[in-house]
């Protein structure tokens, strides 16, 4: 009886752990990123040796990747509405150049 004791809390603390990664891949398919990052760090927290550790370690480093290159994406639009502002005003200019080059030369 002893030994079905020890079996017993065995499976549900896999169990919960598997539980995990099932929230952690359901928010990732939602979308709820950090949510899956939280529930993938949760489960490594308490199961590293899991025989899923190494899939779920590369699905949150593929994650945390993700979600810093959309931070990074976030901080640069500014300049890049800027940039393209500017593209387009120099491109404004470069055609009125290209005019007094053009009225210039049928002036020859």
């Amino acid at each position: 009886m002893g030994g079905v004791l020890l079996v017993l809390p065995l499976a549900f603390v896999s169990g919960c752990a598997r539980e995990l990664v099932t929230r952690g891949d359901d928010q990732l398919v939602a979308g709820n990123y950090r949510g899956a990052l939280a529930s993938y760090d949760q489960f490594l927290r308490s199961n590293p040796q899991d025989v899923v550790a190494d899939r779920v370690r590369a699905t949150r480093a593929l994650l945390a990747r993700y979600l810093q290159a959309e931070e990074e994406a976030a901080r640069a639009r500014p300049e890049l509405t800027d940039l393209r502002a500017e593209v387009t005003r120099l491109r404004a200019a470069l055609e009125k150049l290209k005019a007094i080059d053009v009225q210039t030369e049928q002036k020859r």
